[in-house]
């Protein structure tokens, strides 16, 4: 009976042990296997994406080259990762009596975290000197199919401008 004790015991020590053993490196390693497909997944979403907002960064930076609005367009794209533009609009000339002086405004709408976006209009106005903020105007709008809640900034900025220099561009 001692043998047959002792036989059991040798067996489970190296056969049973061994398998049971095994049998947990395996799951672990199909568990870490099944995270890295996913990153890799992530990773090629990731470079498509990169690839894909460079592409659209270079084509308007062409568009609009050396002009106002490839400034303004530039500071606002310098901050894309905290916030969105939603509509830019083309700009609206004021001629001013006989001084040659033309008013230009722009209005864009954007929308992101309030703290990012009053961190923008500051830099358009204050660090870039773009021009005078004429209106800022807040509003909070509601996602009907995900029922989820976000806010839009609509920014009207004016600048003043030779008329020559707009003869010179058009």
């Amino acid at each position: 009976m001692l043998g047959l004790g002792l036989l059991g015991w040798l067996a489970w020590v190296y056969a049973f042990s061994k398998t049971r053993e095994s049998h947990q490196e395996l799951s672990r390693l199909l568990e870490r296997e099944g995270k890295n497909t996913a990153m890799v997944k992530k990773i090629g979403q990731l470079s498509k994406q990169e690839a894909y907002c460079d592409s659209l960064l270079a084509t308007y930076r062409l568009a609009a080259k050396g002009s106002f609005q490839q400034k303004l367009l530039s500071v606002l794209s310098d901050d894309s990762a905290h916030i969105e533009i939603l509509k830019f609009e083309n700009p609206h000339r004021f001629f001013k009596d006989q001084s040659g002086v033309v008013q230009e405004t722009y209005r864009f709408t954007i929308t992101g975290r309030f703290k990012n976006m009053l961190e923008m209009i500051y830099r358009i106005e204050q660090q870039h000197l773009l021009g005078r903020i004429l209106s800022v105007r807040f509003e909070k709008k509601d996602m009907r199919k995900s029922s989820k809640v976000y806010l839009t900034c609509t920014i009207w900025l004016t600048r003043m401008v030779q008329q020559e220099s707009i003869q010179e561009r058009d």
